[in-house]
């Protein structure tokens, strides 16, 4: 069952500690690392909440592309979760546009160590991370 860790007007971590896995949905437009002034805070509690091996699914279907200026804090955020033991990430998105910033972010903290899906929708990336 899924435990809502933090919730505010820019995002919501839920962490379901049976599956072993976080849930991430931000929204709106992220335009400084003020917007979002506890978010390595808050995924510090998820990770916390999580053993090794565990997977995040991320709906950004509400998210804006996030201003350059907050580029190292997502870089940051990913850098930490995957030294946690992150071994899977499934993104929900439908714009190209959000999939190609995402792209230069996760290369720039390796994305190669741990395995990642973009889905059209939730059920599949669920049924993705489930495996």
């Amino acid at each position: 069952m899924k435990k809502v860790v933090s919730k505010n007007d820019r995002y919501e971590f839920q962490v379901d500690v049976a599956k072993n896995r976080i849930y991430f949905t931000p929204v709106g437009d992220w335009d400084s690392p003020q917007d979002v002034p506890n978010y390595i805070n808050d995924i510090k509690k998820c990770v916390g909440m999580v053993s090794k091996g565990y997977t995040v699914l991320s709906d950004i279907t509400h998210l804006g592309v996030p201003a350059p200026e907050v580029n190292k804090l997502h870089s940051d955020a990913q850098e930490m979760m995957r030294n946690a033991g992150q071994r899977k990430a499934a993104i929900v998105n439908k714009s190209m546009t959000l999939n190609v910033h995402l792209d230069k972010v996760y290369d720039s903290v390796g994305k190669d160590q741990f395995e990642m899906g973009t889905f059209n929708n939730i059920e599949d990336a669920e049924n993705w991370l489930d495996t």
